[in-house]
């Protein structure tokens, strides 16, 4: 069988239906996210303020509380309401990502210097539940 075009030509002919139109939603609001984040983030910096404060500024801003409150025609446009549950599961990666990397910028002398103090408290929080539960146990034991 022969074909008159390319494989690519004929697909180009079909509407977006599916999985293709959802990528295609999901990266739309990819580029329209991380430009805004990075724009806000830098803005942040310039100010003295965390970059990842500006980012999660831009996220929150560019979502249903405030973009979708203020402009909810124009946010449905932008961000189709069917792609919704993928753009949140992906916001749920990246905010692992960003707390990771948050962690990762912590100063550690803070901790080092107060180290005691939090492995006593730790100690504290394990050792008190435990000797209480041991007792109870045994009152009613016995």
């Amino acid at each position: 069988m022969m074909f008159s075009g390319s494989i690519d030509s004929a697909h180009r002919s079909e509407p977006m239906t599916g999985c293709r139109y959802r990528r295609t939603i999901i990266i739309r609001s990819a580029h329209l996210y991380h430009p805004c984040a990075r724009a806000v983030g830098a803005l942040f910096r310039f100010i003295g303020q965390p970059q990842v404060c500006g980012e999660i500024a831009a996220g929150l801003a560019l979502g249903p509380s405030v973009f979708g409150a203020l402009f909810p025609r124009l946010q449905q446009a932008v961000f189709d309401p069917a792609t919704a549950i993928y753009i949140s599961v992906l916001s749920q990666i990246g905010l692992v990502f960003t707390m990771f990397l948050v962690g990762l910028e912590s100063i550690s002398d803070v901790y080092l210097e107060s180290h005691r103090t939090a492995v006593a408290i730790s100690a504290a929080g394990l050792i008190v539940p435990i000797r209480a539960g041991t007792h109870v146990i045994s009152v009613d034991l016995f």
